[in-house]
């Protein structure tokens, strides 16, 4: 009889610890899937904030206008790099920005020191000569010797691409000086060399 009541006990006893360890062991469970839960969606939560969603929308906006000026910059010609000839030897290059106009960056190299000048030139084909066109342009020019002095200037040429990569061409290159009283210089021509790419 006592040991009966003694093994009810012992049941009883067993049952109530089984039951507190499934009771512990299911709140410790839940903590921890809460705890992870936390450190997986917080720096989401916090990466996706307004602010920031408009900031990410700006930038994907910006890489998609870049490429698609990338893509028509490519389908309209290529870049050249090259030799001009004339009052002092120059770096002569020219960038394609569009379907007509196109950067025409020039470093100008002398003994006094070094020139820049960044034109934006329209191009024109010459009807019945493939290969010839006619282009003005406008742009900055600095000057970088004992001051620097700042002008703008016009480029208007003519140039030639043959069938192999070489353009060859001849422009002229007025300026007004915008930091020294307004002179007017009407010289600076010039004759180009350059490789296309």
């Amino acid at each position: 009889m006592i040991s009966n009541i003694t093994n009810k006990r012992e049941n009883s006893n067993s049952l109530l610890a089984v039951k507190q360890a499934l009771t512990n062991r299911s709140h410790n469970t839940k903590i921890f899937i809460s705890i992870n839960s936390h450190k997986q969606i917080w720096p989401f939560s916090v990466l996706f904030t307004e602010s920031n969603y408009l900031l990410m929308k700006k930038i994907l906006l910006i890489a998609v206008l870049f490429t698609a000026a990338f893509t028509a910059k490519s389908q309209v010609s290529s870049t050249e790099i090259g030799v001009r000839f004339g009052d002092v030897v120059a770096i002569d290059a020219t960038v394609p920005i569009a379907a007509k106009p196109r950067l025409h960056p020039t470093l100008y190299i002398s003994d006094p020191g070094a020139a820049l000048g960044v034109y934006f030139d329209w191009l024109f084909p010459v009807a019945d000569a493939p290969g010839l066109r006619l282009y003005p342009g406008v742009g900055p020019e600095l000057y970088f010797y004992n001051d620097v002095e700042a002008a703008i200037a016009g480029n208007f040429g003519v140039e030639y691409a043959f069938d192999f990569p070489m353009t060859l061409g001849i422009d002229w290159r007025p300026s007004i000086m915008v930091t020294n009283g307004g002179d007017f210089y009407t010289g600076n021509w010039g004759l180009m060399v350059r490789y296309r790419f």
